[in-house]
This record gives structure tokens, C-alpha cells and sequence, in this order.
């Protein structure tokens, strides 16, 4: 969804106020099930002294294998959206700024860009998560398992010693 900030740019005061499920069926970003909500997003973009800025949140649910026991995990993200906007930049880049280049901004492609950035890189079913036994596979969250972690061979010497 495009919207237009013709008003907002223009009028010091002015804002544009927005409620909207991001869709997920592929037309603009890849589709992703593992978003089992949709993502909602709700906010305004206002002027405030000539600086155009979107303040908004994201509510989304997101299921993935734990990347420890490989068990289904579900999370809720609350995510807070804050961008300063302008419709040109003059001289070097800079990424304190989202630039335009109109006085329209794809809201899906931002919000979709966000989401994405802020999805954690290891997926958990829980930080205390356990995981497998490496020798028989057992999720170590749910059972103990008998097996006895292997010796590196070059301390068979000294197992020795201890033995006798």
C-alpha cells in the first residue's frame, strides 16, 4: 500500500494516521507461513517542525523449529516502527533518513523490510532450551539419556592413570 504524504510534507502539523494488516501472499515480498498471524501494523506519520516522521508498531505471531531441539516454537513481537522521512537527500547518503524520492511510501515494503531485520538470527523454543543429545538424539528438554559424552583420545593416557 502507497501512501500519499503530499499534505504531510507540505503543512507543518499535519499527520496521517493508519491501521492495516500487511499482506503476505507474495505479490510484493516473498510469502513466508511461518508469519501464523499476519503482521498488523497501526501508527501515524506526522510533521513536526518540518521533519516528517512515522511512528508505528507491528504485531505479529511467528512459528519456527528451535534451532536447538527442532520443536515447534511460537513467539508474539510487539515491534516499534520509528523513521524519519524526506524526499531528498542531498550530497552523502545517510541512514538516519528513509528517502523517498516522492511524496509517496510503500508502508508494506517498510514494515516488510522491518520485520524481517528484526527476526532473531537463532530461534529458540525457550533461552534455557537444551536441545539434543548429540550421540543418541534425545531432546534433553524433555528426557535425560544415559549416554556418556565420548573422550577425546588423546586423554586415554591419563584415564588410565586415573583408573589405577
Amino acid at each position: 500500500m502507497y501512501l500519499d504524504l503530499t499534505a504531510v510534507f507540505g503543512n507543518d502539523g499535519a499527520s496521517v494516521e493508519f491501521d492495516r494488516k500487511i499482506k503476505l501472499d507474495g505479490d510484493d515480498q516473498e510469502a513466508d507461513p511461518n508469519f501464523i498471524s499476519g503482521i498488523h501494523c497501526k501508527g501515524r506519520i506526522y510533521n513536526r517542525a518540518g521533519m516528517v516522521e512515522m511512528d508505528a508498531t507491528a504485531d505479529f505471531d511467528y512459528q519456527a523449529p528451535c534451532d536447538r531441539c527442532a520443536e515447534e516454537a511460537t513467539h508474539h513481537f510487539n515491534l516499534p516502527l520509528q523513521h524519519k522521512l524526506i524526499q531528498h537527500l542531498s550530497g552523502e547518503d545517510n541512514d538516519e533518513y528513509i528517502v523517498l524520492g516522492s511524496s509517496s511510501l510503500d508502508l508494506d515494503g517498510l514494515v516488510w523490510e522491518d520485520v524481517i531485520l528484526s527476526l532473531p538470527m537463532q530461534w529458540l523454543c525457550s533461552p534455557d532450551c537444551k536441545g539434543l543429545c548429540p550421540m543418541c538424539g534425545a531432546n534433553l528438554n524433555q528426557t535425560t539419556c544415559g549416554c556418556k559424552k565420548p573422550v577425546d583420545p588423546r586423554f586415554d593416557i591419563l584415564e588410565s592413570l586415573l583408573d589405577s
